[in-house]
């Protein structure tokens, strides 16, 4: 993911949900070995995360859901991901603008969490693939990360 293609990608994401804070995946991880509590939301597809998604998320897609979740949890900071964070950025703008709570999006989503090293997971545990999101994205995860539909 370090060609200029995801690069790109993130240059324009920052310009476009400039008012979205983005998190590193450093950053996620820490917060996750250190025991801070989280609101992690994946906000990809039902397939995608059964795939695999990063441990201690949960999967909801709609703005009003996660807004709801936050006003169960209003202390815990929240941080969405989907592949690359496009999808993430703009459900992240839209709670921020139903809640006003500053919404973390994960930046390069988790296929720049894979990249980084950190362990992603299925039903089954520890899983080393992850949902390309079909054409063109898919390309911006290594071969042997891609799960077999692709």
């Amino acid at each position: 993911m370090t060609h200029w293609f995801m690069n790109a990608i993130q240059w324009l994401l920052a310009i476009w949900f400039s008012g979205v804070p983005a998190m590193e995946p450093a950053t996620l991880a820490h917060w996750q070995s250190a025991g801070k509590p989280v609101l992690l939301i994946d906000v990809r597809t039902p397939r995608e995360f059964e795939v695999s998604h990063i441990q201690g998320a949960v999967r909801l897609d709609q703005a009003k859901a996660i807004a709801e979740a936050i006003k169960r949890n209003p202390d815990i900071p929240v941080v969405v991901y989907c592949s690359v964070g496009a999808r993430s950025g703009a459900m992240a703008d839209q709670v921020q603008t139903i809640t006003g709570q500053p919404i973390f999006n994960l930046q390069g989503g988790i296929f720049r969490w894979i990249e980084s090293g950190y362990p992603v997971f299925n039903i089954q545990g520890e899983t080393p693939f992850v949902d390309g999101y079909g054409w063109p994205w898919k390309f911006l995860l290594p071969s042997d990360r891609r799960a077999s539909r692709m």
